[in-house]
């Protein structure tokens, strides 16, 4: 980002949701809101961001995203241990249903 932003709070254990196409919010924990609105700790959803350092598939931690009326400072992102899907096929539901449905 070309200008200097005031951080207003951190996330941690963030995932980006995408909103449309091209937009996208975070989700995360936040710690040190500048402004008083949330605990640290508390599970928030951002307002669509509008201005990052990355791409939302190439964020990483220590990168600064800006939405409507905050700016964050991305700490430690979430990593499921696996997805649905992954899940999913480790218990063989994926081939069960595949199986009911060819016959």
């Amino acid at each position: 980002m070309s200008e200097e932003l005031i951080v207003t709070g951190r996330l941690d254990g963030w995932f980006v949701s995408e909103l449309a196409t091209g937009i996208y919010r975070l989700n995360g924990y936040v710690s040190g809101d500048v402004r008083g609105r949330f605990s640290d700790g508390e599970f928030i959803h951002t307002s669509a961001v509008f201005q990052a350092d990355q791409p939302s598939s190439e964020l990483k931690e220590g990168d600064i995203v800006k939405t409507m009326y905050s700016s964050y400072k991305l700490g430690g992102k979430f990593y499921p241990r696996a997805t649905i899907k992954e899940y999913n096929i480790g218990k063989g539901v994926n081939e069960q249903v595949h199986r009911q449905t060819a016959t």
